[in-house]
């Protein structure tokens, strides 16, 4: 039987949506890909030619750049959801006007963090347990971060926030990788060859301004009829200075959640034990970014289904996506599990190895991480921003004052904990109650729970059975890692294949990709 000319409509919009998605994607994982192998090459190098203090440096400039970009905490989210319906009903007069505030958000924005920059200047030392290298001036070096940051806002950063709306996020990471190639390179033989980590830094200011400017250029290109000029109505103005306003609270957990660890480990435990569990952090971050990638790339689809699907489609939406995601959430935290400590061996050797119970506590945070985020995802989408604005400020405040109780009598353990404990007992739950009180039907929300629950088990289940094949692998380096990777792409996902291949989840996703698929035989057919 023929489809009503609406179901035709519709399908075709979600495979479009679905397109978008895949192909900002594909560039998103290849960016990504590149900016976790290239940073983890020049922390290798920085670490084997430089020494350990050096990536304590690091990680503590970068927490505290983190802090200052508080500024910017729901400026992009709040201009880049307001551009949503605009663009939808192609109304060009209101998306120039928002795009003019924005620019003058981020002017504003890069000169309040530059001037709390430089108030900050004379508690850098402070913030520090163990002496820095002798051969370096701590105040140049933070300058030259600082640099890097307002660099970001005040060269055209506004731009990019077109691309973002228009979906095209796979322009700025086809930018900011052929940048970056350039100017890691520069970065390595500055590291290697010149020891010198001043150059370094001054490479990472060159880096924020190249990738501006060409994402700019990039922008006035294709979207040229996209600038800033016109104004906004007074009513206009205040729902997205009240989206800023609530966004500013609702990311704000965010910062503390990534920064306070690092600063606290620094001031109680000393740069030396920074690095150590940056190390760790850095591929747990890595890992994360990847599944960040995803949801970034379906964010601008998601915000035009919010707005012209139904609550129960959208529902049915969001199923779809969780049991996607924790299938990825799932294979990457038995990864983890399973290659940590090998590869950490290699890597850094034993001196700067944690005990495998804290390579337990970073995977439990990986996974808490990771539903966060994904459910955060639909939140920021809809902008539902406002409701949620107590939600970080509590999560922040148990995390900053655990982290400080429990530092002191179970040191890194403590730190680590304290976080888990926010996002798991606070974050997540209280997330849930929101999104289901405003954007789901709410008698769905027990039945999400429950499934929530039962992914969380099966990936327990996944993480243990993987692990104890693993442990029978007893030969060392390469080889043992090697064996080791080859046994996690198979054992979860046979696992997962086992428990959910009867799922009307699964059934749908092999749906939506047989008929990508046809569509694109279809082009292809066409261009013949």
């Amino acid at each position: 039987m023929r489809r009503k000319p609406r179901e035709e409509a519709e399908s075709i919009l979600k495979i479009d949506r679905m397109n978008n998605m895949m192909r900002n994607t594909v560039f998103a994982v290849i960016l990504v890909a590149y900016l976790t192998l290239v940073p983890f090459l020049l922390r290798t190098a920085m670490l084997y030619s430089l020494g350990v203090e050096y990536l304590g440096l690091n990680g503590l400039f970068a927490s505290i750049i983190q802090v200052l970009n508080i500024a910017e905490l729901g400026v992009e989210s709040a201009i880049v959801f307001s551009f949503y319906k605009p663009i939808a009903e192609d109304d060009l007069k209101t998306v120039c006007a928002l795009l003019k505030l924005y620019k003058r958000f981020y002017i504003v924005i890069g000169l309040l963090i530059a001037a709390f920059g430089l108030v900050l200047l004379p508690l850098i030392p402070k913030l520090m347990q163990d002496p820095i290298p002798p051969d370096l001036n701590i105040y140049v070096l933070y300058l030259l971060y600082l640099a890097a940051t307002v660099a970001s806002y005040l060269v055209w950063g506004y731009k990019r926030c077109v691309l973002k709306a228009y979906m095209r996020n796979d322009i700025i990471s086809k930018v900011m990788l052929s940048v970056s190639l350039t100017v890691n390179l520069f970065q390595l033989a500055a590291i290697c060859l010149l020891h010198s980590y001043y150059l370094y830094l001054a490479a990472a200011v060159l880096d924020k301004i190249a990738v501006n400017l060409i994402s700019a250029a990039c922008a006035k290109r294709r979207y040229p009829n996209c600038q800033p000029c016109g104004k906004l109505d007074q009513e206009h103005k205040l729902q997205v200075s009240r989206r800023i306003r609530d966004l500013f609270t609702v990311k704000i957990s965010d910062v503390v959640l990534d920064t306070s660890d690092a600063v606290l480990i620094s001031i109680f435990l000393g740069l030396t034990a920074l690095a150590t569990y940056q190390n760790y952090y850095f591929i747990l971050f890595a890992v994360i970014k990847l599944v960040q990638v995803l949801l970034e790339s379906a964010m601008a689809g998601i915000g035009n289904s919010l707005v012209t699907e139904s609550k129960k489609k959208n529902y049915r939406d969001f199923e779809m996506m969780t049991f996607a995601m924790s299938w990825v959430i799932g294979w990457c935290a038995c990864c983890l599990l399973c290659l940590y400590q090998p590869f950490m061996r290699i890597w850094v050797g034993k001196e700067l190895l944690l005990p495998f119970g804290m390579v337990i506590l970073f995977v439990c945070y990986f996974v808490c991480l990771g539903m966060v985020r994904m459910t955060n995802a639909y939140k920021e989408a809809a902008g539902i921003w406002h409701q949620d604005r107590f939600r970080p400020l509590v999560a922040a405040m148990v995390n900053l004052i655990l982290g400080i109780c429990m530092v002191r009598h179970l040191g890194i353990y403590g730190i680590l904990g304290s976080t888990v404990v926010a996002v798991f007992g606070v974050e997540l739950p209280w997330l849930l109650h929101n999104i289901f009180s405003l954007l789901f039907p709410q008698e769905y929300l027990w039945h999400y729970v429950r499934s929530l629950v039962m992914y969380v088990i099966w990936i327990a289940v996944a993480c243990v059975a993987a692990f104890a094949v693993c442990k029978l692998i007893h030969f060392g380096g390469w080889e043992s890692i090697f064996v080791t990777a080859i046994l996690c792409l198979f054992i979860p996902n046979l696992i997962f294949l086992a428990a959910y291949h009867r799922k009307a989840e699964f059934k749908q996703w092999i749906g939506v990709f047989q008929s990508m698929r046809e569509r694109q035989k279809k082009r292809q057919n066409h261009a013949v």
